[in-house]
């Protein structure tokens, strides 16, 4: 369960599985370079790719610090942004859908996203390999408990 009216961090798993996706995705990106090439080249490449790795590590720590939420009776507003802050409000009455899910990684440490949607007029909308939708109002990592109960306690306490 979730506290109310108490600013609330992401769990720290979160931070760790941001930057276990970040390091995959970085080896998959070079695994060619690092196969084929040999020589000087490759020992810049290497340093480059140390040095884009620390600074991506080091984005996802800072990215993890300033994300916060706080659950309010009616409302949950979510804080983040590292060079822009950005702060979102949303009120339980408009809330149009929310959705938890997870993956085999997310799964096993024991952590879920939640995407929520209000019937704000201003949401983009995406297309996705000719699949259209509209970006979540709301995003958070949460355990997969807490996930489950949030999306359960915006049900119940919305307006209808």
């Amino acid at each position: 369960m979730i506290a109310y009216a108490q600013t609330q961090k992401m769990p720290r798993t979160v931070l760790v599985y941001s930057i276990i996706g970040l390091i995959l995705k970085l080896c998959i990106l070079t695994l060619p370079f690092m196969i084929l090439g040999e020589g000087e080249f490759m020992s810049v490449f290497k340093f480059i790719f140390l040095l884009l790795g620390v600074c991506a590590v080091l984005y996802c720590w800072v990215d993890y610090e300033n994300t916060s939420f706080v659950l309010e009776d009616g409302k949950i507003t979510i804080n983040r942004g590292i060079f822009t802050k950005r702060s979102k409000t949303l009120p339980f009455d408009k809330v149009q859908n929310v959705n938890v899910f997870s993956g085999p990684i997310t799964t096993l440490m024991g952590i879920s996203g939640i995407k929520i949607w209000t019937a704000s007029p201003g949401q983009r909308v995406v297309s996705n390999n000719g699949i259209t939708g509209s970006l979540a109002d709301g995003f958070l990592y949460l355990f997969t408990q807490d996930a489950h109960w949030l999306r359960d306690e915006i049900f119940k306490k919305r307006v209808h």
